[in-house]
């Protein structure tokens, strides 16, 4: 089914975070790009680099020999983040990115890029954009982690999620909306931001350039608007998010900072799914532009047309 609605809507690409055999068997030949997650509770486990080799070969570098296309595998998921899973931090981002690298290079998988999300809070709260940095408790990993992905020419992957963050904040919730119908906005020296995402991208471009890597390219591994179990979230909401998200996308406008770039977004998510732990809250399980048995809560176009 996941499949189906992937080609009816023209979507190129997806995320999964769990790559059992049977679901990467369905990707085979559909020319659709997989990234695959490596999680924690797996690469606890992982003491040799036999044991990571044999992981990419029968996770990866089969299926790729079946036509199955993998654009990146992600090594662990948020490792910085401040959140509850995290009060114990998982300190081998930076090793378990170099084992997935060997074992890449050793199957002959150069196209695959190995790197590592991180939520928004890594980053510094700022009032303006050009204030961006990393928080000082990682900035150590963190530097070693951007030496780490540059080596390799891989990408940062950042999780932006305006719902969370307009609040965190203490932003009018309008700013959260690319058609932000308030008079609310920050002007940063030359710059204005009427948006909530420019405003985070152009941070983490800011930390990038203080840490030496103004020009790493970043791509947005999660955004979405919640349909329940969050203050403003609802389905008018997340329809109303996503519609000028993807308008915003299709014009190609990118940031103040990195302006008419065209900034590589996965959209969280496809489906609600009923089973996830709801550790963060009950808006875990209603991310979903289509209910958990496919069927849509309001009419998207994923063509960029409309």
């Amino acid at each position: 089914m996941v499949v189906d609605l992937l080609l009816q809507n023209g979507i190129s690409e997806l995320r999964l975070f769990q790559p059992s055999f049977h679901v990467l068997d369905a990707f085979a030949d559909t020319n659709i790009g997989l990234i695959v997650t490596l999680q924690e509770n797996y690469l606890k486990n992982v003491f040799e680099q036999k044991q990571m080799d044999d992981y990419i070969h029968e996770r990866v570098k089969v299926y790729s020999e079946k036509g199955v296309k993998f654009r990146y595998v992600y090594v662990g998921n948020e490792p910085f983040t401040k959140s509850l899973y995290m009060k114990k931090q998982f300190n081998g981002t930076i090793r378990y990115l170099n084992m997935t690298r060997h074992a890449l290079d050793k199957f002959n998988l150069p196209d695959i890029k190995a790197t590592t999300p991180h939520f928004t809070d890594v980053l510094t709260n700022v009032t303006k954009p050009s204030e961006g940095d990393f928080r000082e408790d990682i900035k150590g990993k963190m530097l070693e982690f951007l030496d780490c992905i540059n080596r390799t020419g891989a990408l940062f992957v950042i999780h932006i999620f305006p719902i969370y963050t307009v609040y965190r904040y203490g932003f009018d919730v309008d700013f959260a909306f690319f058609d932000n119908k308030s008079k609310f906005k920050i002007v940063d020296g030359n710059s204005t931001y009427t948006t909530l995402f420019t405003f985070i991208f152009d941070t983490l471009v800011s930390a990038l350039a203080k840490a030496g890597y103004g020009d790493m390219e970043i791509i947005v591994g999660q955004i979405g608007w919640p349909t329940d179990g969050y203050v403003s979230a609802s389905e008018l909401n997340a329809e109303r998010f996503h519609r000028g998200l993807l308008q915003y996308i299709a014009r190609k406008e990118g940031t103040p900072l990195r302006p008419n770039k065209d900034i590589n977004m996965y959209l969280l998510g496809l489906t609600d799914e009923n089973m996830v732990v709801t550790d963060y809250g009950p808006y875990q399980r209603h991310w979903g532009i289509y209910k958990h048995d496919g069927i849509p809560k309001y009419k998207i176009d994923f063509t960029l047309q409309d």
